[in-house]
């Protein structure tokens, strides 16, 4: 059930909508402040707890469901409600559980409450904005297909929101950053510019995503980027990653990373690279050497030592 209510309107009479127990939106054709100081007499919790459709957004929380996609949508500006099945509290769109395979809410909720998408056994992507500041309990219990997230935020801010338990399919989960990814609370790649000295340094525990051209995170800077740090434990350097860094002229590449990605370095015609060696514990390892674009660069013969084992391949 639905109402549309113009701004003309001076106030709401009290129990207009006292028995409207299946309201669920309510249209308004001005602003959530208009809303919020229109007099709203006793007996219309009903019409206070629906969700208020304003010009510039939505006062508590609204969802619809697009059943040729699966994909449930929601919208407001505030904490979403908790729920708890064993009371038979369910959530709005519990019709559509066994159906629903994408989760998109929009910038402005604040949180996403317990059990909000328990046994959605179908769910496979879950889309959450950076106004979230907490996930509830069991959020996202049996969400057995759940295998990506994205988060509109840094890996920073996601690893720093409070996460409740029952939410291993979420935690488990490739969760898709501005900045990074990470998968299984563990950051496999984060990057931060410094806009200063034009420093992208890239950090984490595995694999670099592949991107296709103008795809990866820090894209959007290509112009401003003038180096690149990779720290040690990134495993490799994904397709594309660096693509059209026309001003990118030095790069800082760990031994952790072992393979370099189709394209990586695509139209970076100022690059060069500094290779670094490292004695694994040992010592003697030569210093490091750099490489430029277009000039052969003969590795160093200055092979390290460490008892009990030798160095292959120097």
């Amino acid at each position: 059930m639905s109402v549309s209510i113009p701004k003309s309107v001076p106030g709401i009479i009290a129990n207009t909508f006292s028995e409207c127990y299946s309201l669920k939106d309510v249209y308004f054709n001005g602003t959530m402040s208009e809303w919020s100081s229109l007099p709203k007499a006793a007996g219309n919790d009903n019409l206070t707890a629906a969700a208020i459709h304003c010009t510039d957004g939505v006062v508590n929380i609204a969802w619809e469901f697009d059943e040729e996609t699966g994909t449930l949508t929601i919208s407001g500006s505030r904490n979403m409600d908790n729920y708890n099945l064993d009371w038979d509290n369910f959530t709005p769109w519990d019709q559509y559980n066994g159906s629903i395979v994408n989760v998109i809410i929009n910038e402005g909720v604040t949180s996403i409450g317990n059990m909000a998408f328990y046994g959605c056994e179908g769910l496979k992507n879950v889309t959450i904005p950076q106004s979230v500041a907490s996930i509830g309990y069991y959020a996202f219990e049996y969400c057995f297909a759940l295998s990506d997230v994205y988060y509109a935020g840094t890996v920073s801010e996601w690893i720093n929101i409070p996460v409740s338990s029952g939410n291993t399919r979420l935690t488990g989960a490739t969760v898709h950053c501005s900045n990074g990814v990470v998968v299984n609370e563990r950051i496999l790649t984060a990057s931060s510019l410094d806009p200063a000295t034009g420093t992208l340094t890239i950090t984490g525990t595995h694999n670099m995503d592949n991107y296709t051209e103008g795809a990866a995170p820090w894209y959007g800077y290509r112009d401003e980027i003038v180096s690149v740090v990779i720290v040690d434990g990134v495993k490799s350097i994904g397709d594309y990653a660096f693509a059209n860094c026309s001003n990118l002229s030095s790069v800082i590449i760990p031994d952790s990373v072992t393979s370099i990605g189709e394209n990586a370095f695509k139209g970076c015609d100022s690059l060069y690279v500094t290779v670094g060696y490292n004695a694994n514990g040992g010592e003697g390892a030569p210093d490091g050497q750099t490489k430029t674009r277009g000039v052969t660069l003969q590795l160093s013969s200055t092979e390290p030592t460490r008892e009990g084992y030798t160095f292959l391949g120097w």
